[in-house]
């Protein structure tokens, strides 16, 4: 019965975030059987536990922090997938003094800007997410229908603060 309901839950928290981001149901299953395989694993990786001995010597906290990790990982790779990659790093250039060239490397370098807990993150009235890396001037947008980009405003010519003033959601 245990396995039962932490399939349900996996189930339950694999569709979440494809209502959140938007990948497609191919994606849905390979994540669905990663979160499953991981569960098996449990507490301290020792195989064969079962879902049921994960889920019981699993924390709130450590699933939170596993959660949040799968979430990082995930918009990382929509941004890399998507238009960004072609248009901000291999057309315009603008991570190249990052030393980014690669979607391998757009990938890493977005998804430690949205793991970051220090990275100042914003929300529109719509659910519109931005990380906004002072640091290295890049702003990651994840749009509440899983549309997501990452540039660099000072790269492109708009400018950070003109950016972050006209375009960003106030504190």
């Amino acid at each position: 019965m245990a396995q039962v309901t932490a399939g349900a839950k996996v189930d339950s928290v694999v569709q979440e975030l494809q209502n959140r981001l938007g990948f497609s149901d191919a994606r849905k299953e390979t994540i669905r059987d990663a979160m499953v395989a991981a569960a098996s694993m449990g507490v301290g990786g020792k195989a064969g536990r079962g879902s049921a001995g994960g889920a019981k010597g699993s924390s709130g906290a450590e699933s939170a922090i596993n959660q949040g990790r799968l979430n990082s990982q995930l918009l990382a790779e929509e941004v890399a997938s998507g238009h960004a990659f072609q248009k901000h790093v291999v057309e315009r250039q603008e991570f190249a003094d990052l030393g980014i060239s690669t979607k391998n490397q757009f990938q890493n370098f977005v998804e430690n800007i949205v793991s970051n807990p220090a990275i100042d993150r914003r929300q529109s009235v719509d659910g519109t997410m931005y990380y906004l890396d002072s640091s290295t001037k890049t702003i990651v947008i994840r749009g509440q229908r899983g549309e997501a980009t990452a540039f660099r405003p000072d790269q492109g010519g708009v400018g950070w603060d003109n950016y972050i003033k006209s375009q960003v959601p106030k504190k």
